[in-house]
């Protein structure tokens, strides 16, 4: 329990450190710093203490990749065309985006993948019984994190939480941390353009 509240934490330390950045309390180094220092920990930690998955090929776990990263690219444009509405939480990022360094950004990215597989989709489905649960539970809490703004945003997030749960039943955390950042990279990419 303590490490699930230790990680659940994490998420909002890597939060905290590029508010920090934005209200001028660190400086562009020492938010690199702290950043690559959150990413060596989170992984560490992973390895340490997250049992090992299935024994997996690269193949296969890319094969899972782009198969969850096609319906969740589906399930976004389906629910995205029902409401036109842009998710609070991707407006925030956009803003903030442009206001830190690219490498920055992108290890903010990376380490908030990192920090919410290892909770949602390794710690807490660790403590979940039955598949049923451990996707419905964690796929409402992942969207739940994500401050959706409507029944929509609930929709998607809640979506994504599913596939990444889908994944994670089919296969192991570490092939559904894949799915998450190549989820983030295509959003960071799309917002970029």
């Amino acid at each position: 329990m303590i490490r699930f509240v230790m990680a659940y934490g994490a998420i909002h330390l890597n939060v905290l450190f590029l508010s920090c950045y934005l209200v001028g309390i660190l400086d562009r180094e020492m938010l690199l710093l702290l950043q690559v220092g959150f990413l060596v920990v989170m992984c560490w930690d992973w390895l340490r203490y997250g049992k090992r998955g299935q024994t997996l090929s690269w193949k296969v776990r890319a094969g899972w990749v782009l198969l969850g990263f096609f319906f969740m690219v589906l399930f976004s444009l389906l629910v995205s065309l029902l409401a036109s509405e842009v998710p609070h939480n991707q407006e925030r990022l956009m803003e903030v985006q442009s206001q830190v360094p690219l490498l920055s950004f992108l290890l903010f990215l990376w380490n908030a993948s990192i920090a919410e597989e290892y909770v949602y989709r390794q710690l807490l489905w660790e403590r979940l019984k039955y598949p049923l649960f451990q996707m419905i539970i964690t796929s409402i809490l992942f969207s739940l994190a994500h401050h959706p703004s409507s029944l929509a945003t609930s929709f998607i997030y809640g979506g994504l939480g599913v596939t990444l749960g889908f994944v994670r039943l089919k296969t192991d955390a570490f092939t559904a941390l894949l799915l998450h950042v190549s989820w983030n990279v295509l959003v960071l990419s799309l917002s970029i353009l």
